[in-house]
């Protein structure tokens, strides 16, 4: 029976130490390129840019960096642009991809900079993520949950459907208009 306490407090113990991280376990799971590992918590890019170790790359539309806000010290380079015409029938605006994106980036940073890419919720990301590693980049990862995070699916909840869960301002980290 003591074996069995035993087992059981070191399982907790080693349970709730399993979650922590210092920054150089970061650094290397932000080097990793393989699919599994392409993401990185808001958090620890959060982290890592407050150590200039890592470029946060915002890649909404102008309109969302300025107006939505976005993380302090993130740079925005679009991978959508709003086409300004109305679509009635999905009752949005267009949008088209920004055929200068990877010019932009590529202009601007060298090809093993460390990203962080961050979008409203990880879709453009992950595009972005894409087509940067398809021209050369080494060393990019995308921000789980990107800016706004994930919508509230609790019909119980007050902000149920409101985007709320995890993300950028979710997380309280830093951010501006």
């Amino acid at each position: 029976m003591r074996i069995k306490i035993l087992l059981l407090i070191l399982f907790c113990v080693l349970a709730s130490c399993k979650n922590t991280f210092n920054n150089e376990t970061i650094k290397e799971n932000l080097a990793k390129n393989s699919t599994a590992q392409h993401s990185i918590s808001a958090i620890d890019a959060y982290k890592l840019s407050q150590e200039n170790q890592v470029v946060i790359l915002d890649v909404r539309t102008p309109e969302e960096f300025k107006f939505v806000g976005h993380p302090k010290d993130a740079i925005n380079v679009p991978l959508m642009l709003f086409e300004h015409q109305y679509d009635v029938d999905n009752q949005c605006s267009k949008m088209i991809l920004n055929k200068n994106f990877v010019a932009i980036v590529k202009k601007q940073f060298s090809k093993d900079t460390p990203f962080a890419i961050l979008c409203r919720s990880g879709t453009r990301a992950q595009k972005a993520r894409k087509l940067l590693i398809e021209n050369n980049f080494s060393n990019v990862k995308t921000i789980e949950h990107g800016f706004q995070g994930d919508i509230n699916s609790d019909p119980k909840s007050k902000f149920y459907g409101k985007r709320n869960v995890n993300g950028w301002i979710n997380n309280d980290l830093p951010w501006t208009y």
